[in-house]
């Protein structure tokens, strides 16, 4: 397509969005878009660099929100990787550019581009190293192989030995910007020089180059003379371009325009060249300038990178983007095979800790034992993640404000609502976040309760929590203002983790509340336009397409939308369950659910050694305690179908039964961890009488006998730690590496809740316990697990025995849509609530009970409900692994994976078309089909397809159709 004709369809896109969109009248986007679209206002290369609707809330912002208040405003682009600073007229001056950079120290620039338009307004853009957005397509393609051939072709005339390295590096962001500039020389050229020369050398290569002689459009530069300074380093350490725009901040010197780029070639893309262009006026002094440019610290040694993550997340998120080629995805999945083969490997000492690769691992060989590992499209559509959200949030020290990198992440939303946590640490990374969004599909689906899978982090600096409380209270409220707009009742649902506590989530609950008004009043009419949610910029449509996707509500429902603009009540019920872990408005089983759930799966364990003849009780059990045993270790998910989901035992048997202080009764515990699922675990356990012999936490470990379990929490709380406390304690070891040695006493039940990779190939072989309950998430390493199930370790892997903290927020959000549900029946509709119009959203296995519960008022008796309910559900997820693991001979953990994704898979395929499922059905093997038919006969399947029920059959005739 030639140039123009691109850029009229991109005008034409821009126009519609900025009039329907933005609601700006048609003659005001002519008028506007006239001088934005000039030859001379910005650079072809704008136009294809930025999407039409970054461009259009671009021009929105510049021209209806920056104004005489603003030094500048920021926006972020929809996808999270790059944000655009617009400098307000007169308030660029030497050093703007360095403190911009400055401020996003922490954000893993890759490239930026800083440019100043005829009308004085200064754009700066900052991308995220590794963005990927756009691929050339028809005629660009060609374009874009005939610019390569140059290239190649240049490179061989000046005897380049880097040539092939040089055009690896090249994104289509890149090319496509290359071929729509009118440069000559073209940049290309000048970067492929300074790749070639940087390449040979450690020291900074430095040009210094006027620019009167070279050819370019009027809107390619400001003027007609500049002198062009670029600085290339090979392997620059991550402060390299701050340092490099520093230099012309201490010598006073305006900068007119500024790019920086990094050229990442390898295998891994392990190495990078950086190159730093700046323009400046033509009568500048440089000579010092460049004396000062060569000394610059430069060289990074990319041995220090994690190449291996590196490669896992360019996989991942290849897999994940919609427009990838498929022989991109096939070779993707490829990689991740090689590596968590690799990763699990028994003969190798390689072992790199990583959870992200450890759950891939134990994932892939769940899918060899559902006999999918394989299959291709299975195995893609399963790793395939819906979103990877980034933010910028912004903090504020005194004077000083810098932004850090958040996330959330959506892995799979197919069963429902996508859940997870939200951890606030300075170890937050992008794949942490990732895996453990990957792990919460798992978990959900093997509880299950109707959550996908996400998770989210704000990755904060080490003196995150010395900040004045206000400024702290700011940056929360700047994180909960992004996440907002990407969450939602019925989109995304956040909740607590690391860092982030009930009085976390309660500040960010309020923020939630605000932004809702904020958007209501846009959805209503009351605002017109769009406004800035801190720094994305939403307009009308956008914000009543939140409203319906995220909360359920047409902006259409006049007499919802009244209430919702003019009813704090209303207002609060609505938001109350876009987040869970609530301080108010949440429910009491909420509280310690994860530690309680640990117990029951610890509980139903034992249970079922014990009637295997392998765990013997402290005294003899009476016929009804067998009794109640039998029942329990019978109950099963087929069970609860055929039962209608009614409880194994009454709540009177449970709580009147003596049978687990006989079976606990002076069992040996040792756990790591004495935070908030430790602490819990041991307060429910104390009942039962185990003998807490050893504990451990950040400071050290406690050792003795019959350590007193309430003083030592009570002392935990007072001080922060196990250590100092003595009554019981026969010795001190000082240390968290130190006292992680208490994994390897002898004792029957092992809680690792503190740490990832506690127990690794190192030390498995030295575990001395009979049953180790993972408190924590990715506490075993794949080859751990795989030790420890040789050895006969019973192992309650982390998301079936930590799962119940899931499964409480689950009863939170029902309870805060039942809550919703009664207002609107009740105030908004004069009608009578009813709980069955929430069947879409609760567990039908347990439909009636769930009904019971939430008909009444949340107190005592619904708490007393929702913890038997959690119960039940972690006593059939154990009892079902556990009958799994004996009669495949596989962990667990294998046989729970199998079982999370037959439950997910069966829900990806009841929600293709008609073709697509049966293109996918032929590809599986005989085994997996008929481990699946459950599956599709279970009521769950019916809230995804009305058919479910007999489209197993219908698959199975058609296949056998297909055979003959």
């Amino acid at each position: 397509m030639p140039i123009s004709n691109r850029l009229d369809e991109v005008r034409s896109r821009v126009h519609e969005i900025l009039e329907s969109g933005y609601q700006l009248d048609f003659n005001t986007v002519e008028k506007i878009l006239d001088h934005y679209f000039s030859q001379q206002f910005l650079p072809r290369w704008y136009f294809h660099a930025n999407s039409p609707a970054e461009i259009a809330s671009h021009v929105f912002a510049i021209t209806q929100l920056l104004n005489a208040q603003h030094a500048y405003l920021t926006q972020v682009s929809a996808d999270g990787r790059a944000i655009t600073y617009f400098l307000n007229v007169g308030r660029d001056y030497p050093g703007r550019l360095e403190a911009i950079l400055q401020e996003n120290q922490l954000m893993d620039i890759g490239s930026f581009d800083a440019v100043r338009t005829r009308s004085g307004i200064g754009i700066i853009t900052l991308e995220k190293r590794g963005r990927s957005r756009m691929a050339a397509t028809g005629p660009e393609i060609d374009d874009a192989d005939l610019l390569l051939a140059r290239t190649r072709r240049y490179g061989a005339d000046h005897h380049y030995r880097h040539t092939e390295a040089f055009v690896s590096c090249l994104t289509p962001e890149y090319v496509l910007e290359e071929i729509a500039s009118t440069a000559d020389p073209p940049r290309i050229h000048r970067h492929q020089n300074l790749f070639e020369r940087a390449i040979e050398t450690e020291v900074p290569v430095v040009i210094v180059q006027p620019t009167d002689q070279e050819r370019a459009g009027d809107n390619e530069r400001l003027t007609a003379s500049e002198t062009r300074i670029a600085v290339a380093v090979h392997n620059p350490v991550p402060g390299f371009a701050v340092e490099g725009v520093a230099v012309f901040t201490r010598h006073g010197i305006n900068i007119r325009r500024a790019y920086f780029d990094t050229f990442s070639y390898g295998a891994a893309r392990e190495s990078e060249v950086g190159v730093l262009s700046v323009y400046v006026a033509s009568d500048t002094h440089v000579e010092e300038l460049v004396g000062e440019l060569q000394n610059l610290s430069s060289h990074f040694d990319p041995a220090e990178k994690n190449t291996t993550l590196t490669v896992v997340e360019e996989s991942i998120r290849c897999i994940s983007r919609p427009e990838a080629a498929p022989e991109a995805t096939a070779r993707a999945l490829e990689t991740l095979r090689h590596i968590a083969a690799r990763n699990g490997d028994l003969s190798s000492s390689e072992e790199t800790g990583v959870f992200l690769l450890n759950s891939l691992t134990d994932f892939f060989d769940g899918a060899r034992s559902l006999g999918v590992l394989d299959n291709d499209v299975v195995m893609q559509m399963l790793l395939r993640f819906e979103a990877f959200e980034e933010f910028w949030v912004e903090q504020n020290e005194g004077r000083r404000s810098r932004h850090l990198p958040a996330f959330r992440t959506k892995h799979n939303g197919v069963r429902g609502t996508v859940k997870g946590g939200l951890r606030i640490d300075p170890i937050v990374e992008f794949v942490e976040v990732s895996a453990l969004a990957f792990m919460m599909t798992w978990k959900c689906a093997r509880s299950r309760i109707l959550f996908g899978g996400g998770k989210g982090g704000l990755k904060i600096t080490a003196d995150y929590h010395k900040s004045d409380k206000l400024e702290a209270f700011d940056t929360l409220a700047n994180f909960g203002r992004a996440l907002f707009l990407v969450t939602g009742p019925f989109r995304d649902v956040p909740a607590g983790d690391v860092g982030c506590g009930p009085r976390e989530i309660g500040n960010m609950f309020e923020g939630f509340k605000s932004a809702l008004r904020d958007l209501a009043l846009m959805a209503y009419g009351v605002k017109h336009g769009a406004t800035l949610f801190g720094n994305r910029v939403v307009s009308t449509v956008e914000a009543r397409r939140i409203l319906l996707d995220g909360f359920g509500i047409d902006y259409q429902d006049r007499q919802t939308m009244r209430e919702l603009v003019f009813s704090e009540r209303y207002l609060e019920l609505v938001a109350a369950a876009q987040i869970t872990g609530k301080p108010f408005m949440g429910i009491d089983a909420r509280t310690g659910a994860t530690g309680r759930g640990l117990m029951y799966s610890l509980l139903a364990v034992v249970t079922r050694l014990h009637l295997d003849g392998q765990w013997e009780p402290s005294e003899p059990l009476e016929e009804p305690e067998t009794t109640l045993l039998h029942r329990l270790a019978s109950y099963r998910e087929a069970s609860i179908l055929a039962q209608n989901g009614a409880p194994p035992v009454t709540d009177e048997e449970w709580r009147q039964s003596d049978a687990y202080r006989k079976l606990l009764g002076g069992r040996r515990v040792v756990v790591q961890g004495s935070g908030k699922v430790g602490g819990s675990l041991l307060k429910e356990l104390a009942r039962y009488g185990v003998n807490l012999i050893a504990i451990a936490d950040k400071d050290g470990a406690i050792v003795g006998d019959q350590i007193p379990v309430a003083e030592l929490l009570a002392h935990v709380a007072q001080t922060g730690s196990v250590v100092g406390f003595t009554t019981g304690v026969e010795r001190t070891i000082r240390g968290a590496s130190e006292g992680a040695q208490i994994l390897e006493m002898p004792c029957d039940i092992l809680v690792p809740a503190a740490l990832e990779n506690a127990i690794t190939a190192s030390n498995a072989p030295r575990i001395l316990a009979q049953v180790v309950a993972c408190g924590s998430n990715g506490p075993n390493t794949s080859k751990a697990e795989q030790i420890l199930f040789d050895r006969g370790v019973v192992v309650l892997y982390d998301f079936l025995a930590n799962g119940a903290g899931v499964v409480a927020s689950y009863f939170e959000w029902l309870r805060n849509l039942a809550q919703r549900r009664r207002y609107e029946a009740e105030s908004i509709h004069n009608q009578e609530f009813r709980p069955e119009g929430l069947d879409s959203f609760i567990m039908p296995e347990f439909r009636s009970r769930i009904r019971k519960i939430l008909a009444d008022p949340e107190d005592q008796k619904s708490t007393s409900g929702w913890n038997l309910l959690m119960r039940d559900i972690m006593f059939a997820a154990v009892n079902d692994d556990y009958n799994e693991s004996r009669a495949e001979a596989i962990s667990m953990k294998s046989a729970g994976y199998r079982n999370a994704i037959a439950r997910v898979l069966v829900a990806m395929l009841l929600r293709e078309t008609t073709g697509n499922r049966s293109r996918i059905w032929a590809g599986l093997q005989r085994a997996t089909r008929s481990y699946l038919k459950p599956f599709f006969h279970h009521p769950e399947a019916a809230l995804f397809h009305p058919s479910a029920a007999d489209m197993y059959e219908l698959l199975e005739r058609n296949e056998s159709a297909a055979a003959r």
